[in-house]
């Protein structure tokens, strides 16, 4: 990186702390007068923003539900591995589902507690998926 580009990015840095100090410094009474003024009705603002508030605790709401039925799959696994074919490998199959619990907790903590996207969430499920594939073909092979 050249120190030109680097100096550029220290002056928008700086612009932008000001800019935000600013922001911080104002009385609502000068917001709410700024607002106004460019036209923006601050009440519909606030309900846009509760709105968006709400269908993310929806969402939130949706991925731990998405999660849960994937521990539960992922235990019914386990359960059935532990019928089929005996306590040794059931203890595998414990610990494998202790780590598809594991990394599905470890996955929220990597995003601070974010939504899990739709991409992984089928990532999940196809794995569950297979599992029981493998699970069935070891079971008629028995």
């Amino acid at each position: 990186m050249s120190k030109a580009s680097t100096t550029d990015q220290d002056a928008v840095r700086r612009l932008k702390d000001a800019l935000v100090k600013d922001i911080l410094e104002e009385s609502d009474e000068q917001i709410a007068a700024d607002a106004a003024e460019d036209g923006i009705d601050l009440e519909r603002q606030a309900q846009a923003m509760r709105a968006m508030f709400e269908a993310e605790v929806v969402q939130a709401g949706k991925v731990k539900l998405q999660v849960a039925k994937a521990a539960v799959a992922a235990q019914r696994l386990v359960l059935v591995q532990r019928r089929a074919v005996g306590p040794a490998s059931g203890e595998f199959a414990a610990g494998a589902a202790n780590d598809v619990g594991s990394a599905l907790t470890l996955t929220m903590a990597a995003r601070n507690g974010g939504t899990q996207s739709e991409r992984d969430l089928e990532g999940v499920k196809e794995d569950l998926t297979e599992l029981a594939a493998l699970q069935e073909n070891g079971e008629k092979k028995s």
